[in-house]
C-alpha cells in the first residue's frame, strides 16, 4: 500500500521528498545510503512494508553530525514489523546526515523508507 505523507504534514515554505531505502525485495541486513538533512528542521519518515515473510524486520535511524563518518543511533525506530504495515515517525534534533539500519530476519522483505524534510 503506497502512502502519500505530504498531505498529513504541516507544510511550511520548503519541503522535499527523499527516498532512504527504495521499494525492493531485501534478503540481508544493510544500511541505507546516507542523506544530507542539515537543511531541515523536521523530518517525517515512513516505513512501507508491502510483503512480509512471517518473521521480523527492524528499521532504526542513525545520524551523523560529521557528514557521514561517525554514526550514532538517534533513538528512534519503527515498531518491529511482523506483517505488511505502514508507519510514520516524526524526527527532530538530528545531525547533518541520516541513514537507516535495516535488520532483516528470515528470508526476504519488500519495503521502502521515505521521508519528507521540512525547513
Amino acid at each position: 500500500m503506497a502512502v502519500d505523507i505530504l498531505p498529513e504534514m504541516r507544510v511550511a515554505r520548503q519541503s522535499d521528498r527523499v527516498v532512504l531505502t527504495p521499494s525492493a525485495v531485501y534478503s540481508a541486513t544493510f544500511n541505507s545510503a546516507k542523506q544530507a538533512v542539515g537543511q531541515y528542521n523536521e523530518i517525517v519518515a515512513v516505513l512501507d512494508v508491502t510483503v512480509d515473510n512471517g518473521t521480523t524486520l527492524d528499521v532504526k535511524f542513525q545520524v551523523s553530525a560529521d557528514n557521514g563518518i561517525t554514526w550514532t543511533d538517534l533513538g528512534v525506530a519503527f515498531t518491529q514489523a511482523a506483517a505488511a504495515t505502514v508507519e510514520a515517525k516524526f524526527l527532530t534534533n538530528f545531525g547533518d546526515c541520516i541513514r537507516t539500519v535495516n535488520t532483516i530476519v528470515g528470508t526476504s522483505w519488500t519495503f521502502s523508507v521515505k521521508f519528507v524534510g521540512k525547513s
